[in-house]
């Protein structure tokens, strides 16, 4: 992999776990749900390190949440993605395969995802 981006993906789990840190800290009670990247098919095949970078990425995310035994919850988008097409702008006819964002039926899916993971953790 780039070593840059791996410094920076590495730099990140460090805020997050920080962040996470912070908050069970200052609010013990409070439930923190924290969601990986889905994978992004179009930009995968057209950069080769993407879908090493974005799996790299899940498992900081992974990683770290997993270093908080109560009351913060690991929701795995990058599955509920898998195998299903027009999640985001890339995948629909005319729009550059760069556009990574979610179209509502991808935001639709990651909504799904939080609440399976909520309704498991009430």
């Amino acid at each position: 992999m780039v070593p840059f981006a791996t410094q920076v993906i590495t730099q990140y789990g460090r805020n997050l776990g920080a962040i996470l840190l912070q908050l069970r800290m200052g609010l013990p009670g409070a439930k923190v749900f924290v969601a990986n990247q889905y994978a992004i098919p179009a930009v995968e095949a057209l950069v080769p390190l993407a879908g090493p970078m974005i799996a790299f990425f899940n498992d900081v995310v992974n990683q770290v949440v997993g270093q908080f035994p109560a009351n913060v919850y690991f929701v795995d988008v990058h599955a509920a993605f898998l195998g299903r097409e027009n999640l985001v702008l890339g995948d629909l006819p005319g729009v550059s395969p760069f556009e990574t964002h979610p179209t509502n039926k991808g935001y639709q899916v990651m909504a799904k995802a939080f609440a399976e993971v909520i309704d498991r953790n009430r």
